[in-house]
């Protein structure tokens, strides 16, 4: 098998038992060496119950690597069938082409494409006062200022850490003010 050396559990003049790895918690039986391909990335997240009907092999998705320059692209390979321990649920990405600046077991911040949407209004989190499902109100100062600042109310859309989606209520050029404290 090719690949590049990362550890060695043994000595000259050890023992080496040939059969199936266990755990490394046994150390007796532990991996005499472990390779790794250092041609290929692979990502393994942990994912909330919640999201998992969300995600499919196949899926786009995007790695940035703290330290090793541009993010990667990738997609979903693997989606565990049952909770581990913790009650998330593994899911592994893969990509070719590595960052060389990449170590093995370095922390990525891993995001997967589950739906798209393009030419679409989108406002911060921030600015959204959630209503009820698919539904808030943002604060909307009138053209050139002339009058108060307005609640509209708003449907909303896809959503990310940065962005939500406006599907009906503003137009494009609105002015969607972000108050200084968070939306309750």
């Amino acid at each position: 098998r090719d690949g590049t050396v990362t550890a060695v559990a043994g000595q000259v003049g050890d023992r080496v038992v040939a059969g199936t790895p266990s755990p490394d918690d046994a150390p007796s039986r532990r991996p005499f060496v472990r390779l790794a391909d250092l041609e290929a990335l692979v990502v393994r997240a942990a994912v909330a119950p919640r999201d998992v009907p969300l995600l499919a092999t196949g899926q786009p998705a995007v790695a940035a690597i703290d330290g090793a320059g541009p993010p990667v692209l990738g997609e979903v390979v693997g989606v565990e069938p049952a909770p581990g321990p913790d009650g998330t649920y593994g899911v592994t990405v893969a990509t070719t082409l590595p960052p060389p600046a990449l170590r093995i077991a370095q922390p990525a911040d891993l995001r997967i494409v589950v739906d798209r949407a393009t030419n679409v209004l989108v406002v911060p989190p921030a600015a959204v006062r959630v209503t009820g499902p698919n539904r808030g109100t943002v604060l909307v100062r009138p053209p050139e200022a002339r009058g108060p600042d307005r609640a509209v109310a708003v449907t909303t859309g896809l959503a990310d850490a940065t962005s939500i989606e406006i599907r009906d209520g503003l137009r494009a050029g609105d002015v969607v003010l972000v108050p200084d404290e968070p939306v309750p």
